[in-house]
């Protein structure tokens, strides 16, 4: 669940999106997560086969490799509702959290979003703010001036 995390789910759920749609969502990234990963492994584990169908045909001459298909294709499905169950799970951990709707009735009513520690500092009085004397051009200005 790479892009819904802890702090994706309310943002998501602020924006609008339905609680089926972030469900949703967290399926797909697990079905495709789970595919790929079964993609990868299927690929290393046919380099492997093959390199053992090799050196076993060099001292044999004639070797047969029987896949059980039927086997694999259960791993990947038992895979695929594991993981699926576990991504509903945190979802919907994720999705009972009490900051979602905190967050939301706040907005509602008109709060806004509230920084923590209050307004920002002011700068440390070690380093006084530089000010540009009154005639003088701004920066972007010197980059774009012409020489004459």
């Amino acid at each position: 669940m790479s892009l819904l995390t802890g702090t994706a789910v309310p943002a998501a759920r602020l924006i609008g999106v339905a609680v089926h749609q972030v469900r949703r969502t967290a399926l797909w990234e697990t079905a495709i997560t789970t595919g790929l990963a079964a993609g990868v492994a299927a690929v290393l584990v046919a380099v492997g086969l093959g390199a053992y169908r090799a050196a076993l045909s060099a001292e044999y001459h004639e070797v047969a490799l029987d896949v059980p298909w039927f086997t694999l294709a259960a791993l990947v499905l038992a895979c695929l509702v594991v993981g699926g169950a576990v991504a509903l799970a945190a979802i919907g951990g994720l999705l009972r959290r009490g900051g979602i709707s905190a967050i939301t009735a706040r907005e509602q009513a008109g709060g806004g979003p509230r920084r923590r520690g209050g307004p920002h500092p002011p700068p440390p009085a070690s380093r006084p703010a530089v000010r540009r004397p009154s005639g003088a051009p701004r920066r972007s200005e010197r980059r774009c001036r012409q020489p004459s």
